[in-house]
């Protein structure tokens, strides 16, 4: 941001966030940003439903966490106070649980035993979020964490592996030709070594004979298979299928209908309803929609916003990472843990320790994609 007197970093800590991942988040900053330049402190919702930061905020940050707490401690006024500082010229950095507390509606575990479905106040996001893309997601633990392949976008596309553990996904209102579905790992394994089958088929007979005899051996097994189960059991992936034409739902096997979900209009005080002109997706033929999901760039499907990344290994390609023009601000929106580099992870965490190669590998990429996220929200990176 231009204006000096706004020189100040605001990250959350109340209710809600998570202490250890602010103070990641903060540290993470204090190395990608100029120092010089700015002043990093934290924030409580006491404080910001007073109002009294905006004038000095470069940036407001929620991280990590659970957003049943954020807006139980900021309620309607603090929530309120952050949507106009970015409407009149602010930024936000939404990260993981900040992420899905900017969308206008979300569906987390709907129809688990963490269900938190609901339509949300800040509305940056002019569309649903769904999560967890890798479940399931328990507090406190580690147990769901990934290291998600994501495909960023700037001058060129960078894919890297990401810290995550329990985001989600960005789908728009508009298109409304797609479900999103859980698979079980399991399935996933399945169909992996199908592929492997078919691959092989042109090695020799024998080596299909063999695939069969593991692919026979996997239907038989399954979550009462015995000494024969794993992990993979228990565990899911969503993924998001076109639905030939047809209005999809944001759980296929739930009947939600994406098209029925509209922002409340009393608390929307910026233009972020469903956009009424017609999708860039209607009237056009199965194979030029299939061929635009294909490329290698995302596809926005509002005005207002940039797909910074997608989820390059989760069918469909969905959106892990989003920039929102918010009237004269910007809001980011990350569900993968792009603030976290190796170093920053307990690396004698038991879960921690199964992705921790992946996620060392990708360090110099996963610095350059998150300074290229605060160059989006315009503010002044460290030399």
């Amino acid at each position: 941001m231009t204006d000096e007197t706004r020189n100040t970093v605001f990250v959350y800590l109340g209710e809600g966030a998570c202490e250890e991942n602010a103070e990641v988040v903060v540290q993470t900053l204090k190395r990608h940003l100029d120092e010089k330049h700015y002043i990093f402190k934290y924030i409580s919702p006491e404080e910001t439903i007073a109002g009294n930061w905006k004038k000095l905020a470069a940036l407001y940050v929620i991280g990590g966490g659970y957003d049943l707490g954020f807006i139980n401690a900021l309620g309607d006024e603090g929530t309120l106070q952050i949507q106009q500082y970015v409407a009149e010229g602010g930024a936000y950095l939404g990260i993981c649980a900040g992420s899905y507390f900017g969308c206008d509606y979300i569906e987390f575990d709907k129809n688990g035993p963490q269900e938190v479905c609901g339509e949300r106040i800040l509305k940056f996001f002019p569309g649903l979020c769904v999560g967890p893309v890798w479940g399931p997601y328990n507090y406190g633990s580690e147990s769901g964490s990934r290291a998600a392949q994501v495909d960023f976008f700037d001058k060129e596309t960078t894919t890297l592996q990401a810290y995550f553990n329990g985001g989600g996904m960005f789908l728009f209102y508009r298109d409304q030709f797609i479900s999103v579905k859980r698979i079980s790992d399991q399935v996933l394994k399945k169909r992996c070594m199908e592929s492997c089958d078919k691959d092989s088929n042109q090695s020799s007979k024998s080596e299909v004979v063999e695939s069969n005899q593991k692919d026979s051996e996997l239907k038989d097994s399954g979550p009462e298979g015995g000494d024969n189960s794993g992990p993979e059991d228990l565990t899911h992936t969503l993924a998001v299928c076109r639905t030939e034409g047809e209005k999809g739902n944001a759980f296929c096997d739930v009947q939600t209908d994406l098209s029925g979900i509209e922002p409340h209009p009393k608390r929307s005080k910026t233009d972020h309803k469903k956009n009424k002109c017609e999708s860039p997706i209607e009237n056009e033929s199965e194979s030029v929609v299939k061929e635009k999901t294909t490329q290698s760039k995302a596809i926005s499907l509002d005005k207002n916003v940039e797909v910074l990344a997608v989820y390059s290994e989760i069918e469909g390609r969905p959106a892990a990472i989003v920039r929102c023009q918010v009237g004269k601000g910007v809001a980011v929106l990350s569900s993968p843990h792009i603030e976290y580099d190796s170093n920053s992870l307990n690396g004698e965490d038991k879960d921690i320790k199964q992705i921790m190669p992946h996620l060392v590998d990708s360090d110099t990429r996963q610095k350059r994609c998150f300074r290229s996220m605060l160059s989006h929200l315009g503010l002044n990176l460290s030399q």
